[in-house]
């Protein structure tokens, strides 16, 4: 049985869950969950793996079993209010965090965790086959980062807006792009970081 296998079917069981449930509660497919289940899917898509994370209150690290779980500071009763409401949201290509009166594109019935969530539209395959072009990444600039969170930033050579996962170790700070398969590099200075904001839920499809 495989870390993330054994750790979604014991919180399927804490929270008195079957699949059917869910998939209804989450919005991924029966199919898929049932497939995580079994054993028959080992490496799933980035996207189910962030709905899963979010809908649990955990880090994507935490429910594939790199990393322990180490609390639930971000409790969804605390964190998430109880009204709907609209949020703005951004073109990911067109984004730009310093520009302090920049015009949505758009805006988003959503469920906000904080009254500084927003939301940016991927609108280029650039992250695919991770963040399907027209998903949509609800951030929160609130929370603070902990290892293994998915973030919105910017680096100093590299002022547009990207995607990498953060994580922490021994007091140093590391980046790694969203294909595994490539090497996390090292922070030298967090400070030259323009964290923008954590990915707290992956919307699949806009439109």
């Amino acid at each position: 049985m495989t870390d993330l296998q054994g750790r979604l079917k014991h919180l399927i069981e804490q929270e008195n869950l079957n699949t059917l449930e869910l998939a209804r509660r989450t919005g991924i497919g029966q199919p898929v969950i049932y497939r995580i289940m079994t054993g028959t899917t080992t490496n799933p898509r980035l996207e189910t793996l962030m709905q899963l994370a979010t809908y649990f209150n955990l880090s994507v690290s935490e429910l594939i079993g790199e990393s322990s779980v180490k609390n639930h500071a971000r409790k969804k009763k605390d964190s998430i209010q109880s009204a709907t409401s609209q949020i703005p949201l951004y073109k990911l290509s067109q984004y730009a965090p310093t520009k302090k009166t920049q015009k949505p594109n758009d805006f988003l019935i959503y469920q906000p965790r904080s009254k500084k969530c927003f939301a940016v539209l991927v609108d280029s395959s650039e992250y695919q086959p991770y963040f399907k072009e027209k998903s949509i990444l609800i951030i929160d600039p609130g929370l603070t980062p902990e290892s293994g969170d998915y973030v919105l930033l910017t680096l100093p050579k590299i002022p547009r807006p990207i995607v990498r996962k953060i994580s922490f170790d021994l007091g140093d700070t590391y980046l790694s792009p969203l294909d595994s398969r490539l090497a996390p590099k090292k922070i030298v200075s967090i400070k030259k970081l323009l964290i923008i904001g954590i990915i707290v839920q992956v919307i699949q499809s806009y439109r």
